[in-house]
């Protein structure tokens, strides 16, 4: 449904202080949704990461962590899973999947701290772009 805003709240601070709310219009690029996180959240740090057909990190444990985004930004399902190993073959998938061209998974206030883990079942490389923010 492109051009229908979301409102994202990101939770308040260690202190209570109020860190975001804003307004993003479904469907924008995921440059544009890391811009309002950026603008919005200091200690905010995005990469864009290839992902390969043999599961590896995708971004280390981070007792800290307060929010994530995960976008996928390839024509082919990503695997993710925290703390364990994920699996992708035409058969069978364990984790979460993140959906092709421009999917996402947001996980805000009550998010993993653990490594996340991913994979894909195509052929040859993959982009995600991870977006994590710390207290």
């Amino acid at each position: 449904m492109a051009g229908i805003n979301s409102l994202i709240r990101v939770p308040p601070d260690s202190s209570g202080k109020a860190i975001a709310t804003t307004q993003v219009v479904r469907g924008g690029t995921p440059v544009e949704f890391q811009e309002v996180l950026a603008a919005y959240q200091a200690d905010c740090v995005s990469t864009a990461i290839s992902v390969t057909t043999i599961a590896q990190v995708g971004i280390a444990a981070n007792p800290a962590r307060r929010g994530l985004v995960l976008q996928n930004l390839s024509d082919t399902r990503i695997i993710g899973r925290f703390d364990a190993v994920p699996v992708a073959t035409t058969d069978a998938e364990v984790g979460f999947a993140i959906e092709p061209n421009g999917g996402a998974f947001t996980f805000i206030g009550l998010v993993d701290v653990g490594v996340l883990n991913v994979i894909h079942a195509g052929v040859g490389n993959k982009r995600l772009l991870i977006t994590e923010w710390s207290a």
